[in-house]
């Protein structure tokens, strides 16, 4: 994590998820254990890479870009959605329990706690000013819960493209149920 390439969320006044995939394509995905495990024994040990001591997921040779990424509709589409990596869910953002600067901010109150939240402006949908109400009342609340409680899911953090939803689950027949939640959540808000 290199810190000039950082900023605290009070400098971000907008952010979304376009799809863009330049976050597939730029790093290599780190995976916990758990995922590690997950991952292997789903698809098999040919998808990641083992570089001291830790698991990435490999890049495509021909594509360079995250094995899981597909082009569909103009837009680069994660095949794995539903059970990306912590690293995937949480990306642009970096949450710290300790600041990385004196008068910090990225100071960020969640549920009486206290966190530091970073964004990496590698990210091309990341926008510079005033923070928005919706950046600090959907995105990051949700991206601090993801942080701690990885079984939520995400609505005001990753793209809005769920109408290729069902296109992504015939790329990789995968046995994925009905999101009747996503339905409840955008009739809901």
């Amino acid at each position: 994590m290199k810190l000039q390439n950082l900023i605290p969320w009070k400098k971000v006044s907008f952010w979304h998820c376009s799809a863009c995939g330049e976050c597939c394509k730029k790093f290599k995905v780190p995976l916990t254990m758990f995922e590690y495990v997950e991952f292997t024994s789903k698809f098999g040990k040919n998808i990641v890479e083992l570089d001291l001591g830790k698991a990435y997921l490999k890049s495509n040779p021909l594509t360079k870009r995250c094995i899981f990424q597909k082009f569909k509709n103009g837009k680069w589409i994660c095949g794995i959605q539903e059970i990306k990596p912590m690293a995937c869910k949480l990306w642009p953002f970096i949450i710290l329990t300790k600041p990385k600067q004196k008068n910090d901010e990225a100071l960020f109150y969640y549920k009486n706690e206290i966190v530091y939240i970073y964004v990496d402006i590698r990210c091309p949908e990341v926008k510079i000013g005033k923070p928005t109400s919706y950046l600090i009342s959907k995105v990051l609340p949700e991206i601090v819960n993801l942080n701690f409680n990885n079984k939520i899911k995400q609505f005001y953090s990753t793209s809005f493209l769920f109408s290729l939803q069902s296109s992504i689950r015939q790329i990789y027949k995968l046995p994925i149920k009905k999101e009747k939640l996503i339905e409840e959540n955008l009739v809901g808000r």
